[in-house]
């Protein structure tokens, strides 16, 4: 398993062999220290005093060439420390690319090659950046972005070689875009030719498999009811690591568009309820509730949440009323966010990351998630439970998601006991997911909406809105 994003850059995407050297090396670029004579990969990331010794500098450099591999690189953080780089190249490694590291060295989100197609599609705005930001680095120019910038230096033996060819293959003009995953998940590669957008995408990850099986069994439902959606292109293993490549969805991310105000927002969570009516008609599976479902969808994550007291006994209530009605068993996507939503020039969605979906969920579910995440999308995700207070609180008029929810509810012919259901077993899984991941004491937002939930849980998911 890579377990530093830039071994992704090596011929074969995984390092038989990793040195650091330097006091000062970024936590999310890290590797591991294998102890071999001969590595693939080495990160010089000197601190500011070991950047001005002299003999650091021509020490780091010989220790890099005698251990270096004959394809492997040396990546120097930051990339403008001038005598490192001298030193590297009297050594016999040659500067091969320069990575913009955005937003910055310390947590780089994107490694950005300077002077290709990728940055040249960053910069228009096909990463998150905020305008002032994109502007400057537009104003410092290619030579300036390497000098001035926050950058790291790629140095080989052979500098001719593209950067990851197991992704670009042969295509010496190729580059990539590399966006390393949080908590180290992998990372995702965007592939670019000659053209002005990414070619494909490559999502290395634990889950590229259950994404794989997903686009196969899934997926070809929701894009026969009107969504565009990535296609398996080929896919393998790095080292122990799967990946999958896909094909690229055009379009812009929903959560910039609301935050801009280019979209409404009950406009874009009635298009989502659209399609999720069409999908969810065409491709149901009708059965009773049993018990092992209520388990699954209520009990069990209500358990990983931590619910207990009043709020567990309803739960336990609302089971047992539930258990043995008729549900449509539906396919869903469970991760919904508007960061998963895309919209191209002529206004149609796109929808992505998909390693999460099962064709076997409850109703209601996905639509619930990405109407609350529309709403905290316009003040770009700073109070999630607001958002959810606005589409679910003791307002007068029922809002624009209580409608969809309840015609979705209808077209489906759930009765309100199952909606209910369906209401609680929503948030119920997102606040689970969220305490999985909790490493601190303070609550998240999602724990937060259940906790509200949990102060007077018959009020929600009614089967009419609130008149």
């Amino acid at each position: 398993m890579p377990c530093s994003p830039l071994e992704l850059l090596l011929p074969d995407g995984a390092a038989d062999g990793t040195l650091v050297l330097g006091d000062d090396c970024p936590p999310a670029l890290a590797p591991q220290d294998a102890g071999r004579e001969t590595v693939d990969l080495v990160i010089l990331a000197p601190s500011r005093s070991q950047r001005r010794d002299a003999r650091w500098a021509g020490h780091a450099a010989s220790t890099t060439a005698a251990r270096l591999s004959r394809t492997g690189i040396a990546y120097l953080v930051p990339g403008n420390a001038g005598r490192i780089r001298r030193a590297l190249v009297a050594a016999g490694l040659q500067h091969a690319a320069t990575l913009f590291n955005v937003p910055d060295v310390n947590r780089p989100r994107y490694l950005v090659p300077v002077g290709t197609v990728a940055e040249r599609y960053a910069l228009a705005g096909g990463i998150p950046a905020s305008r002032p930001k994109r502007l400057l680095a537009t104003g410092l120019g290619a030579r300036g972005r390497a000098s001035f910038g926050p950058t790291g230096a790629v140095h080989r033996r052979e500098a001719g070689v593209p950067l990851a060819a197991w992704l670009l293959g042969a295509d010496a003009a190729g580059s990539v875009l590399v966006a390393p995953q949080s908590g180290g998940r992998g990372a995702i590669l965007y592939r670019f030719g000659d053209r002005p957008g990414p070619e494909a995408i490559a999502k290395v990850s634990p889950g590229a498999d259950d994404e794989l099986r997903a686009l196969r069994l899934v997926v070809p439902g929701a894009r026969e009811a009107g969504v565009r959606t990535p296609l398996p292109v080929a896919s393998g293993r790095l080292g122990s690591m799967p990946y999958a490549i896909l094909s690229f969805v055009e379009g812009s991310r929903a959560a910039d568009l609301v935050a801009r105000g280019q979209i409404r927002t009950d406009e874009l969570q009635r298009r989502i309820a659209d399609w999720l009516e069409r999908w969810h008609r065409a491709c149901s599976s009708v059965r009773p509730l049993t018990p092992d479902a209520l388990e699954r969808f209520v009990l069990a994550p209500a358990a990983r949440a931590a619910v207990d007291g009043p709020y567990l006994d309803f739960l336990h209530s609302l089971c047992e009323r539930a258990a043995g009605r008729s549900c449509p068993f539906v396919p869903v996507h469970r991760d919904l966010t508007l960061a998963n939503i895309l919209v191209d020039e002529r206004s149609g969605l796109g929808v992505v990351d998909w390693e999460h979906a099962t064709d076997d969920g409850l109703p209601l579910t996905d639509l619930l998630y990405a109407g609350v995440d529309a709403v905290a999308a316009r003040r770009r995700y700073a109070d999630r439970p607001a958002a959810f207070a606005a589409c679910f609180g003791l307002d007068v008029s029922p809002s624009p998601l209580e409608r969809l929810r309840s015609r979705l509810a209808s077209a489906l012919e759930l009765d309100e006991v199952v909606q209910r259901l369906c209401f609680h077993a929503c948030w119920l899984h997102h606040a689970a997911n969220e305490s999985d991941r909790s490493t601190g004491s303070s609550r998240g937002p999602f724990l937060t909406i259940l906790a509200t939930i949990a102060s007077t849980p018959e009020r929600f998911g009614q089967g009419k809105p609130r008149s």
